[in-house]
């Protein structure tokens, strides 16, 4: 197949899988009444969706007319991004980091049913699977906060050095917080864990609406100068959704 047409053939797979999980397969998760089936249903759906975001991303990036394509209509929008993709080797990189943190936050998210479950059963509180990801997580955004003090620290600022850093710090704490969850009082995580089961997959949905915002300034002008509102706009639906999440986890009466 003609590579330019496997690419086209990859992007649009990707939008439209992240298109449908964003507006479609997460809310309607976060609305249905919690340890439903329809929760349950469209929670697996949630994951599956984000599988295959990455995977068509993945494919996107391995693509060799990626790196050509994707600058061109990135600076054809009037941005500037020095070395992309031409003198540093990480930007391919940090798009599968993005993919690592999806995948964590919704394999990791469904985990903390399963690890409920086990605690119930009397059986081991975590895995060598809650090990894993924890460790792909980690040892990924250590990475990505030395190449953005690297940069930085060499004046050579890369476009997403502050990017690198900040979301680094972010993943690092994801990460934490669930190794203290292994080595917590089994019960803590028994009667809060939805706390934690809502937070990631919420985390998950905010990325994925945050990231079609973006594709959404780059391939159209009149999105780009709607920056601020769109952001704001952003964070007003994860609030929404959170309410709703709350709200379907207890009772709708006293």
């Amino acid at each position: 197949m003609n590579q330019l047409v496997a690419y086209a053939i990859e992007k649009n797979l990707h939008i439209l899988s992240g298109f449908i999980a964003a507006f479609i397969i997460f809310p309607v998760a976060a609305f249905a009444r919690k340890d439903s089936q329809r929760h349950r249903k469209y929670g697996h759906m949630a994951t599956l969706f984000a599988c295959a975001v990455a995977l068509t991303g993945t494919l996107m990036l391995l693509n060799p007319m990626f790196p050509s394509l994707w600058a061109a209509n990135v600076k054809a929008r009037g941005i500037e991004w020095q070395l992309f993709f031409n003198e540093t080797f990480y930007e391919p990189a940090f798009f599968i980091w993005l993919d690592i943190i999806l995948l964590y936050a919704c394999f990791s998210a469904i985990r903390v049913w399963m690890r409920i479950k086990s605690i119930k059963a009397e059986t081991a509180p975590f895995g060598s699977i809650d090990l894993l990801l924890t460790f792909l997580l980690t040892a990924s955004s250590l990475f990505f906060i030395w190449v953005g003090i690297h940069d930085i620290s060499h004046l050579a600022v890369h476009p997403f050095a502050t990017i690198f850093i900040g979301l680094g710090l972010y993943a690092l704490a994801f990460a934490a917080i669930d190794i203290v969850s292994f080595y917590l009082p089994a019960q803590l995580l028994v009667r809060h864990g939805w706390i934690l089961h809502g937070y990631k997959f919420l985390f998950a949905w905010h990325g994925l609406i945050t990231a079609f915002t973006i594709r959404m300034r780059i391939s159209y002008q009149a999105f780009s100068s709607l920056d601020t509102t769109i952001t704001l706009l952003g964070y007003l639906s994860t609030a929404i959704l959170f309410w709703f999440y709350l709200r379907a986890q207890r009772p709708l009466t006293p």
